[in-house]
């Protein structure tokens, strides 16, 4: 298995969060990052403390966005809103989401 380059966040930098795939792609939060990290470590970390995650079909992003949100502290939610520009290409569709 091939090991991935670590990546560093920056504090002050904005992070969407994210999971799934196709129709089942979310975007779960908006975070700025307030001290910086290197995201693989963080989640060895966090599959040291929850190791049944370590296995396929085990990992829980909402248990690990938490982890780095509550409690890490490395992360802070932003309030957002978003602008929604319909689909099928009709323009009656454009609206402003409830607040996130």
């Amino acid at each position: 298995m091939t090991e991935l380059r670590k990546q560093e966040l920056k504090a002050g930098e904005t992070l969407v969060i994210s999971n799934g795939s196709y129709s089942d792609y979310t975007l779960m939060t908006l975070v700025q990052v307030v001290r910086p990290f290197v995201v693989q470590d963080l989640v060895e970390e966090f599959l040291v403390l929850n190791p049944i995650q370590r296995e396929s079909y085990k990992f829980h992003p909402d248990e690990f966005s938490n982890f780095l949100i509550t409690v890490k502290g490395l992360v802070k939610e932003l309030k957002y809103r978003e602008l929604y520009l319909g689909d099928y290409g009709d323009a009656n569709g454009v609206k402003v989401w409830d607040d996130k």
